[in-house]
């Protein structure tokens, strides 16, 4: 006779198993986890055939997976094909856990698996949440009526787990969850309200981007989280039980208030988790770790959200934040490693704790953020192993995830588009005319694929802290950060989307992109001009991989290998040389270069200059070539990165030596000066 004991306090000393990827390929097949699914107030678990008619314990743990952390029994007994436990034993939920089964020797003989399936919907949450049919919406709105006259039907808006901490009672939301009273910053949460009770009014729909700052809170910090110069938000404390409890709490309280049938609070239709991770260094910091590792902490942190979901309103969509770099990037990389790899080694994680339907929210910015013109991308091919997904080939990314293994119950995911923008071009003559059409285009090449449910055009004002970038559909007021100025063409261009002005709003589009219909493609573009887009083979010669090859460094205050934020965006790799201290003198770094013969192609030195401190009021650079100055500019901060190239042709077969050299301009206060990306390659 079988036995079946429900004690929660019965705690067993158990070895944890990890899963194990080797090396940094794409994972192997997945193997299928028992079945767990929610029924009322039951937990019916499927025994794999294996351990049928064999004796075996059921146990969980939290969702940390933590190495030794306590198991708590919840069956015993020989394995049959079906069983049912309580979900709740006594105010603990089993629905927030993870679940193994061990032999008598208490071994796991499977990985943490969980619940895949939620049966029952709760009275208040029966109803679909508001999703429009129409694709068109903004970000970082600033004026809710200026966005109603553009017709804006989805926004993205972030929220940051800080914000909803308090350890005062008094200001503090009371919030029952597996067992305990969670506080939530009542200040906070009253002003998220009238935020999405607003955009409710006004018919559109929220997708919360649910993100984390750096915290010295032990709940709220990833153990591996450090306060480093390229962290823009930390990733979720996924690692320890109090940490992943708190983050569930937090899920479910926004998930059980914003989920609602009539929308007391207003409501949100999606839940992104984190941001862009495939930059983790960046987006989602928590600590150098390859991608494998890095995987299995984000799957937490989904999986987590999708249960707080299905805890109230399953209609919830929970979605993966990526952005562009799709097989471009350094698979080995503990910072940021390319999209794909990422996404391989995500869903094989997922498929080993039992599947669940998160969907993508995808950043397709042109190749480079600054061109607008993403109809010109190089790095944007029409096949998955592509470099880049941009609005260029985005019908990509759709291609791929109607594969069978991307898809949840043969059906495919959703795919939002909730950041991307197009540059207006500071002092180009045809800016206004570049920044419209690419909307008018990318509009449209989205708008024919049904699978994408939203297009977020980032953003609704020009921030004067982005880079450098001006991506707005107004210009920002001069002396302020972001407020409401003037409109730009693009203006007209958004509201025009979607209505029966749409095609005489966007036919000007048409003879700029140089195309005579939608349905057209625009010309292959000419060879890469960018140090971002050369293939690799035609690489001469790196000068910051080769620095120890120098054959001079003078003057500098610090000259090294470097990484900076470019854009707003991405980590690219930099030579730092600070400026020397006498402001009339030039640092120098020197180095001698033998250039191969070429005969079709010609040879080019490349580079971007940029200043990485808005201390600074400037800092000249300039490069020589054989003694002789070939190119100075004058590079400011908060400004596009100035593009320099020198062609080299002229030289091929011959030894030539090229000096680096940076000045104060008069001031060296904040001069962190960066070469990005020094190259010579073959175009």
């Amino acid at each position: 006779m079988m036995k079946r004991i429900l004690i929660c306090a019965m705690a067993l000393a158990v070895t944890t198993m990890a899963v194990d990827f080797k090396g940094m390929d794409a994972p192997t097949k997945h193997v299928t986890p028992p079945r767990l699914v929610l029924k009322g107030d039951m937990i019916e678990l499927t025994i794999p055939k294996a351990f049928r008619d064999v004796t075996v314990r059921v146990v969980t743990h939290s969702l940390a997976d933590a190495p030794n952390e306590k198991r708590f029994l919840v069956w015993e007994g020989k394995g049959r094909k079906t069983i049912s436990v309580k979900r709740f034993e006594g105010p603990q939920d089993r629905l927030f856990k993870s679940w193994e089964i061990l032999d008598l020797e208490n071994r796991p003989v499977t990985n943490p698996f969980h619940v895949v399936k939620v049966e029952a919907r709760h009275q208040d949450y029966e109803k679909p949440l508001f999703r429009p049919k129409e694709i068109k919406g903004v970000s970082c709105v600033v004026d809710m009526q200026d966005a109603s006259d553009l017709g804006a039907k989805h926004i993205h808006t972030n929220l940051t787990i800080g914000h909803l901490w308090t350890d005062d009672p008094k200001n503090a939301i009371m919030h029952k969850f597996d067992g305990r009273t969670y506080m939530i910053n009542k200040g906070s949460v009253e002003g998220f309200d009238r935020q999405l009770q607003e955009f409710y009014r006004r018919g559109i729909s929220v997708f919360v981007v649910f993100t984390n700052a750096y915290s010295d809170n032990p709940i709220i910090k990833h153990p591996g989280t450090k306060k480093v110069a390229h962290m823009s938000l930390a990733g979720f404390n996924t690692a320890t039980p109090e940490g992943i409890d708190y983050f569930a709490a937090v899920c479910d309280f926004l998930a059980k208030r914003y989920t609602r049938d009539d929308a007391k609070y207003g409501q949100m239709s999606a839940l992104i988790v984190g941001n862009e991770v495939q930059q983790h260094g960046i987006w989602y910091n928590i600590g150098e770790m390859p991608v494998d590792r890095f995987a299995v902490e984000y799957a937490k942190a989904v999986r987590v959200a999708q249960l707080a979901a299905w805890n109230n309103n399953p209609d919830l969509r929970i979605y993966v934040s990526m952005e562009h770099h799709w097989t471009l990037g350094d698979p080995k990389s503990g910072r940021m490693v390319p999209g794909r790899l990422f996404l391989e080694h995500f869903n094989h994680v997922v498929k080993e704790g039992g599947d669940i339907p998160w969907n993508l929210a995808h950043h397709p910015y042109p190749e480079n953020l600054f061109n607008p013109r993403f109809w010109n991308d190089r790095t944007a091919k029409p096949n998955f192993d592509t470099p880049r997904i941009t609005f260029r080939n985005i019908d990509q990314l759709v291609k791929f995830f109607k594969q069978k293994e991307w898809r949840y119950h043969d059906k495919m995911r959703d795919i939002a588009l909730t950041e991307q923008g197009v540059n207006y071009e500071d002092n180009k003559p045809d800016a206004e005319l570049a920044q419209a059409a690419a909307y008018a285009y990318a509009y449209k090449k989205i708008k024919a694929l049904p699978e994408i449910s939203a297009f977020i055009l980032h953003r609704h004002v020009d921030h004067a802290q982005e880079g450098g970038l001006h991506l707005g559909l107004r210009f920002n007021k001069e002396g302020t950060i972001a407020s409401a100025g003037k409109k730009r063409m693009v203006w007209d261009v958004f509201k025009a989307a979607g209505t029966p002005d749409e095609d005489k709003a966007f036919q000007f589009a048409l003879k700029y992109i140089g195309i005579k219909s939608w349905k057209d493609k625009p010309a292959e573009p000419d060879e890469p001009k960018s140090i971002f887009a050369f293939d690799k083979k035609d690489l001469v010669y790196d000068f910051r991989d080769n620095m120890s090859e120098a054959i001079a460094n003078r003057n500098s205050l610090d000259t090294r290998q470097n990484e900076v934020i470019r854009a707003a965006g991405w980590l690219v790799k930099t030579i730092f040389q600070h400026p020397p201290q006498d402001p009339r003198g030039w640092s120098e770094l020197t180095y001698k270069v033998k250039l191969p013969e070429v005969k079709k192609k010609k040879l080019i030195l490349a580079w971007e200059a940029m200043v990485g401190n808005d201390v600074s009021s400037g800092v000249a650079f300039r490069v020589m070539v054989n003694g002789k100055e070939a190119w100075k500019a004058i590079c400011k901060p908060r400004q596009q990165p100035t593009a320099g190239e020198i062609d080299l042709t002229a030289l091929a077969g011959k030894e030539i030596v090229v000096t680096f050299g940076t000045n104060g301009a008069g001031d060296i206060a904040g001069d962190w000066a960066n070469w990005i990306q020094p190259t010579i390659y073959k175009r």
